[in-house]
């Protein structure tokens, strides 16, 4: 069993998002439905390594550090699953509504915060209001979940709620089987048992996508 509940990022560019900003060349699915079996496709693909379209943050699988910095790719990682999925990128709006990665000439140019930060991305789920957005529930346990579906693992540490507390990881659901949940993840580069306690985890369900 692959323990991650503790894993923590305070660097820029990982789990912990730094901010970005950038223009160019990513064109995004024409799509108005998520497909998690696309998205899963996607993860069992890269869910090992590193997709070179993508600029990867802190180390890889192989311990080499990232250009770019930081020690943490699991919501770059799912991000990159969530569009594989037909979520197009969204560009729009004050920071905390932008969700999107860019390339220039296959270069790495800039992504948003709620691209490559676990709390981030958590935050754009839940309170963008424009389009395209996810249409989505959090659930109370495990039961609802399903094979594309997100888990966060919450800090919980100084008795925050549930609501309150910040996400300091993200995977994308593998699949659910007598109660367990298994991942696909990056930091640490698993298709594992999340171990995660139900209390420190929040379960993310999605219907949809509005666009």
């Amino acid at each position: 069993m692959l323990s991650i509940g503790g894993h923590l990022d305070p660097t820029s560019g990982g789990c912990t998002a730094d901010g970005g900003s950038g223009s160019g060349g990513t064109t995004p699915p024409a799509s108005g439905t998520y497909n998690p079996q696309e998205a899963l496709k996607y993860a069992e693909r890269w869910y090992a390594g590193n997709n070179p379209d993508f600029t990867w943050f802190g180390k890889n699988a192989q311990g080499q550090q990232s250009p770019i910095g930081g020690n943490g790719d699991c919501a770059n990682f799912a991000s990159q699953c969530l569009y594989a999925g037909g979520m197009p990128m969204k560009r729009t709006g004050v920071a905390r509504d932008q969700w999107y990665y860019d390339t220039i000439g296959g270069s790495y140019n800039g992504k948003s915060s709620s691209w490559s930060g676990a709390h981030e991305l958590r935050l754009f789920i839940k309170y963008n209001t424009g389009t395209p957005r996810f249409d989505y529930e959090f659930l109370s346990s495990a039961n609802g979940l399903v094979p594309g579906d997100l888990v966060f693992v919450l800090d919980r540490s100084n008795g925050e709620s549930k609501a309150g507390a910040r996400a300091t990881h993200v995977a994308m659901v593998r699949k659910v089987e007598n109660g367990k949940v298994y991942i696909y993840s990056h930091t640490p580069y698993s298709n594992g048992e999340w171990d995660t306690s139900a209390a420190n985890t929040l379960f993310c369900h999605f219907k949809g996508i509005v666009i």
